[in-house]
């Protein structure tokens, strides 16, 4: 039996970083995969990401989110091969920043904004199942 793991997280790096948290999934993935693991990260898709990662593809709609309708597509990490997932919600996630606008301030709907990855996260996971 192969284990599948979907890691979930705001950032990875090289696509999008603010702090530690992109580092840590991105290694962790890349050592799962070296492993044996079938390992996926899903994250939104940022436009600096989807402009570093190669290969993307739309894979499916997603409807019924907190923050409305996306699109998910597959594509893979530019320096490790690592499947990605990037949740498309352009409303949502085509910004300047990934959780601040350039004053400083935190995005007022971010619980909207991740909460629909989340769900995004389980609706994906329960197609494959």
């Amino acid at each position: 039996m192969s284990l599948n793991v979907l890691l979930v997280a705001s950032e990875a790096l090289p696509l999008a970083k603010s702090g530690g948290l992109g580092d840590m999934v991105s290694a962790y993935a890349a050592a799962l995969r070296d492993a044996g693991v079938d390992v996926s990260i899903l994250m939104p898709a940022y436009p600096e990401a989807l402009e570093r990662a190669l290969d993307v593809a739309p894979v499916a709609r997603m409807t019924g989110l907190p923050g409305g309708d996306a699109r998910l597509l597959r594509a893979r990490m530019p320096d490790t091969g690592v499947t990605v997932l990037l949740l498309q919600m352009d409303h949502l996630f085509a910004r300047e920043g990934l959780y601040r606008d350039p004053q400083g301030r935190d995005y007022l709907d971010n619980l909207t904004r991740f909460a629909s990855l989340a769900a995004a996260a389980h609706a994906y996971r329960a197609r494959r199942a």
